[in-house]
């Protein structure tokens, strides 16, 4: 990643900054990057995962951890980190690809995503974000597979029902006209 013309961007020498980590969360891994130590891992995202992405986090005294919401994939990460006293951020991807563009970083991947996560948390006072409380995430789950439901049955219904008007003569042929 390009900071040469960012100093207050540049890594620091550890122990001077408090170490911010990035998570990239996909639907499969959770890649992620500790900054300004320039340790990253890359996790599975299951519940080991998600454990092991925590004592990963505790174990280089990271504070605060950015990442990107991403449909429903970065729910339970999000409670497993705040659950154990972890400040999660939550970076808005247009915002968060914004600032990646504004340091020089054109590239777009998992690991540098994190990376770039891991600054954005590091340079951006944003107030933390706590997770809904589990009861709420389950209604709000129930309620998006309701909504698909109703969705596919009403697609169903409009492709059974006959067209009403198909095979009928709108206009009048000009022989009958006569």
């Amino acid at each position: 990643m390009s900071t040469a013309n960012h100093p207050s961007l540049s890594p620091a020498p550890a122990g001077t900054l408090p170490v911010t980590v990035g998570v990239d969360v996909g639907k499969r891994f959770l890649d992620a990057h500790a900054d300004p130590l320039g340790h990253a891992q890359r996790f599975p995202n299951d519940k080991t995962g998600r454990r092991a992405l925590r004592n990963w986090v505790r174990k280089r005294g990271a504070l605060r951890v950015a990442l990107e919401p991403t449909g429903r994939c970065h729910v339970r990460l999000h409670q497993c980190l705040a659950g154990s006293g972890i400040e999660v951020f939550l970076v808005n991807p247009r915002w968060a690809r914004h600032f990646a563009r504004s340091i020089g970083q054109e590239a777009k991947n998992d690991p540098v995503d994190a990376s770039v996560l891991a600054l954005c948390g590091r340079v951006h006072v944003a107030r933390a974000s706590q997770p809904k409380p589990r009861i709420l995430q389950e209604l709000s789950d129930l309620l998006a597979v309701r909504r698909n439901a109703v969705e596919v049955r009403q697609s169903h219904a409009t492709e059974r029902r006959p067209d009403r008007w198909a095979g009928r003569r709108h206009v009048r042929s000009p022989a009958r006209r006569m």
